[in-house]
C-alpha cells in the first residue's frame, strides 16, 4: 500500500513455485474463510445423480408429513457428538446439498456404522424419517452410505421382475418398455414369468434394455406391475 518495510523484499518466484490447488482443496479455502461457495458449490458435479438416488432435497423436507421416510443427499458437516446416558456416543449434523441444509440425528449405532467417511467431504445419501415440530425440520437417519459405493453397486445390479402370465397384456409389456428405455444403463434386466400352475420361465432381456437402477426406475415398475414384484441384487 505505498508504506515501506524494513523488512526484506518479497520474492516472487516464491508463488510460481507453490503447487496450485485442486478443486476440492479450493472449495474447502472458500467455506471455512467465506462461510459459502464462490467459485461453485461441490455438488454441482453430482446434480444428475442425486435427482436419481435422492427423493426429496433439504428445502422440501419441511413440507412432508411427520415420520415420512426420506432419503436425502448432500455433504455432512458441523458434526457435533454427544454421549447418551448409557455411555454411548451419538451425533448431530447438518447436511447440506445444493439448496440449503437439514440437521441430521445419528443414534449410536448408525453413528458407529458411519464414523469412517462423516469426516471426508465425500457426497452421501441419508436414508431416514421426518422428524417435523412446527417450522422446525430433522431427519432422523437410518443409514448413510457414500454416494460412489451406491453407484458402484447399482452399476453392477441385476434387475428381476416377477411378471404373472395371467395379468400380461400388450399395453403393460409397452409401459415396461418404455420405463425400461427411460431408464438405459449397464444393469441387464431379468423377466420372471410366473405360471398359474407355479412354473416359471426365466428371460433376459435385450441389452438395448439395461437400465441404471435408482429409486425412482424402481417405483415406476411398483406402480405398474406390482410393489414386490421387482428385486434388484
Amino acid at each position: 500500500f505505498g508504506f515501506e518495510s524494513e523488512s526484506a523484499p518479497f520474492d516472487d518466484n516464491l508463488l510460481s513455485e507453490m503447487e496450485e490447488w485442486d478443486d476440492r482443496q479450493m472449495l474447502a479455502f472458500e467455506k471455512e474463510s467465506l462461510g459459502f461457495y464462490i467459485t461453485r458449490h461441490p455438488l454441482s458435479s453430482f446434480e444428475k445423480e442425486i435427482k436419481k438416488y435422492a427423493s426429496t432435497t433439504t428445502q422440501n423436507v419441511i413440507d412432508m408429513c411427520n415420520g415420512q421416510a426420506v432419503s436425502i443427499a448432500g455433504i455432512a458437516n458441523n458434526i457435533k457428538l454427544k454421549i447418551t446416558k448409557k455411555g454411548d456416543q451419538m451425533a448431530f449434523m447438518n447436511l447440506e446439498d445444493l439448496y440449503g441444509s437439514v440437521e441430521i440425528i445419528l443414534f449410536p449405532e448408525v453413528y458407529r456404522n458411519s464414523i469412517d467417511f462423516l469426516e471426508t467431504e465425500e457426497p452421501i445419501v441419508v436414508k431416514g424419517i421426518t422428524d417435523i415440530e412446527g417450522e422446525n425440520a430433522k431427519v432422523i437417519a437410518k443409514s448413510l452410505v457414500p454416494l460412489s459405493e451406491i453407484r458402484k453397486k447399482r452399476n453392477s445390479s441385476k434387475v428381476h421382475i416377477n411378471l404373472s402370465i395371467s395379468l400380461l397384456t400388450r399395453e403393460l409389456f409397452l409401459k415396461l418398455k418404455k420405463i425400461l428405455t427411460d431408464h438405459r444403463g449397464n444393469s441387464p434386466v431379468y423377466l420372471h414369468l410366473i405360471y398359474p400352475e407355479k412354473k416359471e420361465i426365466v428371460l433376459l432381456v435385450n441389452n438395448d434394455f439395461s437400465v441404471e437402477v435408482s429409486d425412482f426406475m424402481q417405483s415406476e415398475i411398483k406402480a405398474l406391475v406390482g410393489e414386490n414384484a421387482i428385486c434388484v441384487g
